[in-house]
């Protein structure tokens, strides 16, 4: 009879299933070469922590020959083993060669991390190649602060290039101490990507350059420094919170001031969960508020019931049974009285989870005057009673 060998996995999902940990770093060596990214990340991964001296001097050569996707994973598990050797083959390539070699020498240095690459990184800056200059701005931000990187990177501000512009920005960000001087040229940037780095780290930029940001043309641009904005900006948030045209920056807003704390930033998201016109950032915002004390947000919305803005009543019935909070049967009796017919048609729709004794409500808005409320009413009287 005719023996059936085993049949040789031959799809990427079948070879990942098949890697096996304990099959040895040579294996898992192999298994890096294959033509899947997914099996070859795998295999990587494992053998940064199973490889040794004959892994470490494959895993050298390799790294310039792989799949570009892969050479970052490579030069990962290098740094993990313990290789310095790999940075001065990375530095020497980064000076000469090919374009793709230079970016590719551009993106390990950026993974391994070490500063002895500084100087040649901050030299691949003047690179004729924009690919080049972005990928060594990249790879200067692991770094760490340093004031003559951060003085080189700045000069890129200003490069034609709008992506090595970009790539500038987020670098001078990180590298230096006090960036908002470096930066305030990225802020009027005609690339909206730039400026909206830029907005990135508006909370080290100062009250006047932060105002530029709040009234950029492009919302992303205002979200993002909404979202970066510090403790020191609270009373710019609140007003942009309060007044921004676009719901996304307003949303950023909301989430900032949660950050913040502080009986301004609770007030100013009460506010916006009542008044935005926004469903998604009335809710965001009240959530937001409730994160800090339901206990006091509850106050606050019960408070609201007595206000002059009669939105502002109904908002807060709303908001209350959301909440799964009670309100007094003297303040459900006087809701029921409301001018507004608005406000008694929210108290009809809602008083079951307000009230231990909602009955005690439907009862004259039975006979309301408005006939929507009388539905209401009724319907949720028999739903009441079921």
């Amino acid at each position: 009879m005719t023996r059936l060998l085993p049949r040789r996995p031959t799809t990427a999902s079948e070879r990942l299933q098949r890697l096996d940990r304990r099959a040895g770093a040579a294996a898992l060596l192999e298994a890096a070469h294959d033509p899947s990214i997914g099996v070859a990340r795998r295999a990587l991964g494992w053998l940064a922590h199973d490889g040794s001296l004959a892994e470490r001097e494959a895993l050298r050569d390799f790294v310039w020959t792989c799949d570009p996707m892969l050479a970052t994973d490579v030069a990962q598990t290098l740094r993990t083993l313990g290789d310095r050797d790999t940075v001065d083959a990375a530095i020497q390539r980064l000076g000469a060669g090919p374009t793709a070699q230079r970016c590719r020498a551009a993106r390990v240095l950026q993974r391994l991390a070490d500063r002895r690459a500084l100087p040649a990184l901050c030299r691949a800056l003047t690179d004729e190649d924009a690919s080049v200059r972005a990928a060594a701005l990249d790879a200067l931000v692991p770094l760490g602060p340093d004031a003559g990187a951060a003085r080189a990177t700045a000069l890129l501000l200003t490069d034609h290039d709008g992506e090595v512009r970009r790539r500038a920005v987020r670098a001078v960000g990180r590298m230096s101490r006090n960036p908002a001087a470096a930066l305030r040229p990225a802020l009027h940037d005609p690339l909206p990507a730039v400026r909206r780095e830029a907005a990135v780290f508006a909370s080290r930029l100062t009250a006047d350059d932060l105002a530029v940001l709040f009234v950029d043309h492009d919302p992303q641009v205002r979200a993002a420094a909404a979202a970066g904005a510090g403790h020191q900006s609270r009373a710019a948030v609140v007003s942009r919170l309060a007044s921004d045209p676009h719901p996304a920056v307003r949303l950023a807003a909301a989430q900032t001031l949660a950050l913040c704390g502080g009986q301004e930033a609770f007030a100013a998201l009460v506010a916006a969960g009542l008044d935005d016109a926004e469903a998604t950032v009335r809710a965001r915002a009240l959530r937001l508020a409730a994160t800090w004390s339901r206990a006091r947000l509850c106050a606050a919305l019960r408070a609201e019931l007595t206000s002059e803005n009669q939105h502002r009543r109904e908002m807060a019935l709303r908001a209350l049974a959301r909440a799964a909070a009670q309100i007094s049967e003297a303040q459900a009796a006087e809701l029921a009285l409301d001018p507004v017919p608005a406000v008694r048609l929210a108290l009809a729709q809602v008083a079951a989870k307000l009230v231990a004794s909602p009955e005690r409500v439907f009862s004259p808005l039975a006979h309301d005057a408005d006939p929507t409320v009388r539905h209401a009413a009724a319907t949720h009287r028999r739903r009441l009673a079921r």
